[in-house]
């Protein structure tokens, strides 16, 4: 029993604990933005996050052609190596709108930017989209460690309080239900919400 004794450390980078953001954070993650094209990427990427529930890679990954049907976005899973249609929310409608003069005819949905606020024509990697990520926490909330994936079990965290956890699943694209089920919270009473026909 040598290992019991020893401290235990953490192996890579991942935090102990994620960071879940109240609502009044998250809107501001989603609306406090400069309305440069840099800025607008930037709102565009976080409706992503904390509208969808998407990962990094999925945000790195979409491209213009994903946003041929209206109202609807398709996304590639490539961690389950499946392929989903997703409705737009309202947020997310309207910053795609603000979004469509500064985005390429097609190819990758975000583009790199400048220090000045302009756009480029790099695209924006999930290492990228991860260190602005962490920026903007730290600029919009004061947060110095945010994470595209704090901002997934946000999301996850809030949807779970709603939705069934099939719905739950589907959404957030796992592949089984013992994932989804870290993002719910477990109640106080924990038969409050089952509810019986008889």
């Amino acid at each position: 029993r040598v290992d019991v004794k020893r401290p235990s450390t953490r192996v890579g980078h991942k935090k102990a604990e994620a960071i879940v953001l109240t609502a009044v954070q998250a809107r501001k993650l989603k609306q406090k933005h400069l309305r440069t094209p840099q800025g607008l990427r930037d709102k565009l990427m976080m409706c992503l996050f904390l509208d969808l529930g998407l990962r990094a890679s999925e945000v790195a990954g979409l491209r213009v052609e994903d946003l041929a049907d209206p109202g609807y976005v398709i996304v590639y899973r490539q961690k389950t190596d499946t392929v989903d249609r997703m409705m737009l929310s309202d947020d997310l409608a309207q910053v795609l709108r603000e979004y469509r003069p500064h985005m390429r005819p097609s190819g990758s949905l975000l583009r790199g930017s400048e220090r000045g606020g302009e756009l480029n024509d790099q695209v924006m990697s999930t290492r990228a989209i991860g260190s602005r990520v962490k920026l903007l926490g730290r600029d919009l909330l004061g947060l110095y460690d945010l994470s595209p994936h704090d901002l997934r079990h946000t999301w996850a965290t809030e949807a779970a309080k709603t939705s069934n956890p099939f719905d739950l699943r589907d959404a957030g694209g796992w592949s089984n239900m013992q994932t989804p089920s870290r993002y719910v919270d477990k109640h106080d009473v924990v038969n409050q919400r089952i509810k019986l026909g008889y």
